[in-house]
This record gives C-alpha cells, structure tokens and sequence, in this order.
C-alpha cells in the first residue's frame, strides 16, 4: 500500500450530513445492518448456517468500499448481525440429538467428488456460537487501538470471520482445509501489519509454523482419502468426511490409521498450538 493510499484510508470521510448530523454513510451502514437483522429472522436453521459464511463477506465488501471513518462501524454492524444468527441457531438447534443439524449440500465437480457440504453437530455448534461472540468483542476491542488503515483491519477480520466458521461447519474435507488454511492469510496480515516491535519477524514465524503444520495435516487427509478410495466395498472417490469416516474404521487397518492420526495430531498441534 503506498503513501497516498494510507493517507486516504486515514482521512476522515468527507460526506454530505443527513437531518441530526449523521452523514449519509453512517445512515446506509445503519440501515443496511437493520435489514439484515431482520431478513435472517425469517430464515431455516440450514438457511443461517449459510448465512453465518455469507454475512461477513458483504459486510467486508462494505468496509473495502464505503469511507475507511466508518470502517468499525461496517465490522460491528457484520460481527453484530453474525452473533444474532448464531444466537437464532443455538436457540433452534436439538441438543439432546447427536446426529447433525442444518445440513446442506450442493454439488461442485461430481467426478472427484467435490461438494460444498455444511452441517454442524453439539460440539461445532458450541464453537461456532463462540466465534461469533468473539467477532464482535475483537472489533470493540481495537475500537481505539486502530487509527489507520481501517480497511484493512476490519476487512480482513470480517473475511477471518467466514474462514472459522467454514472450519467448524464443513461436512467436505475440501471445505474444511480451504477454510482451515485460509485462515492463515488474515491473521498473516493482522500481525504484519499491526502487531508491534518485531511484528514482521512474528508474521513470518507464524506463517512457516503454521503452514508447515497444515502441511502434514494434509499429507494425513490425502493418504486417508486415498486409502480408502481403494479399499474393497468402497466405491469411487469422496471427500465426504461421514463417509470416510465410517469407512475408515473398517477398510484402514491399524497402522493406517495410526499414520493418519500421528500426521493429523501433529499438524493440529502446531495450529492450536500445543506447543
């Protein structure tokens, strides 16, 4: 980002005030988070489930073009709407059942087995709710401690958002490291660009710890999927993690699945991290 684009994203916006001394940008924000609130209202448990990936990324579109001044107020208004949805979930979903609810599914690329599959049991759903009251604690948090490129910030966190829910929702292994591993890139940003002393050399770390990580995590989900694919009674190719699952405890034997969980614990372990 060069020097006239910082100071463009730091300058306050000039815009023409609405009756009270609003300005007109902060009406929009206010009434397009209004708007949300009440059309997810209306929605089915599968329907928020979407919704929880798809409200951040609007809302990110409106921090990227909307006056950066108003930056925090598009990042509260998204993290706001997004904690209201969750709250809707929690309040519809059947605890006491430990199948998974709000399951949707759309076909992507049939022949490798590719699907964009959601689906959230007990434990996902614990930590989706949670994700969703952090988002909202984060933007009031930095409420002071950003004072430019606010765009940048609230964006990214609005996008980081969508990530960890993909993560806790994904039904599709695809899904699920896509979201996984995206969710290097914003946090990349965030503490490159505003961490403090030696931020860079920190952002630089995490990436190689991190990325290395969910390296040997893959290697174990690729070996898994393969291993499986070729196992007697199982036909064709899936990422589905039911399918691979129930599959995998019949067709893998011992030694797989310890090759599996060691490459699986290991990257996770360096994600958390555990060390």
């Amino acid at each position: 980002m060069n020097e006239h684009e910082n100071k463009t994203d730091s300058a306050p916006a000039k815009t023409a005030a609405a009756p009270g001394g609003i300005s007109r940008n902060a009406v929009f924000a206010l009434v397009v988070s209004i708007a949300a609130f009440v059309l997810v209202t209306t929605l089915s448990l599968e329907a928020l489930l979407v919704a929880l990936l798809v409200v951040p990324l609007v809302f990110a579109v409106g921090v990227m073009i909307r006056p950066s001044s108003l930056s925090k107020w598009w990042a509260l208004g998204g993290t706001g709407v997004n904690l209201y949805i969750a709250a809707l979930m929690l309040g519809q979903f059947v605890w006491r059942t430990p199948s998974f609810q709000a399951e949707s599914s759309i076909d992507w690329l049939p022949a490798f087995g590719l699907k964009l599959s959601l689906g959230v049991d007990g434990v996902a759903m614990a930590l989706i709710g949670l994700t969703a009251l952090l988002g909202p604690i984060c933007v009031l948090g930095s409420w002071t401690a950003i004072r430019s490129r606010q765009r940048m910030f609230y964006g990214w966190l609005l996008i980081l958002q969508t990530a960890m829910v993909a993560v806790f929702a994904a039904r599709d292994l695809m899904v699920f490291y896509i979201g996984f591993e995206f969710t290097l890139l914003p946090m990349f940003i965030v503490i490159n660009e505003f961490g403090s002393s030696n931020r860079r050399r920190a952002a630089i770390k995490f990436f190689l710890y991190t990325f290395t990580g969910s390296l040997i995590a893959l290697a174990g989900l690729i070996y898994a999927v393969v291993s499986v694919s070729r196992a007697p009674g199982v036909d064709g190719f899936t990422l589905d993690i039911a399918t691979l699952t129930a599959h995998a405890a019949t067709t893998l034997t011992p030694g797989q699945q310890a090759v599996v969980m060691f490459a699986m614990l290991a990257g996770f372990a360096v994600k958390v991290p555990l060390f």
